[in-house]
């Protein structure tokens, strides 16, 4: 069994400070760098020389990748159980 630390202000913890549930989900924003082509609003990578749109697989595969740790990225805790939200942590 896991030890239950409260989530604190260091950004550690894995259980509600309030409730101390372990039914808690963590919001990410990260760093995702796309081209986007200006004509059409939409997102394109380079294959063999020409232009093609992100697939929804490929923007999936992009956000799960995207950096996290280089600064820039945010995230907050919200508990499933009794509904606290912590402030939002940054890099």
């Amino acid at each position: 069994m896991i030890e239950k630390i409260p989530i604190s202000d260091t950004r550690e913890g894995n259980c509600c400070p309030v409730c101390n549930s372990t039914r808690i989900t963590r919001h990410e924003q990260r760093n995702l760098q796309v081209s986007v082509n200006l004509s059409t609003e939409k997102p394109f990578c380079m294959k063999n020389g020409r232009m093609k749109p992100l697939s929804k697989r490929e923007k999936a595969f992009a956000f799960d990748h995207a950096d996290l740790a280089n600064g820039g990225g945010c995230w907050s805790y919200e508990c499933r159980k009794c509904g606290w939200e912590s402030g939002l942590f940054t890099e």
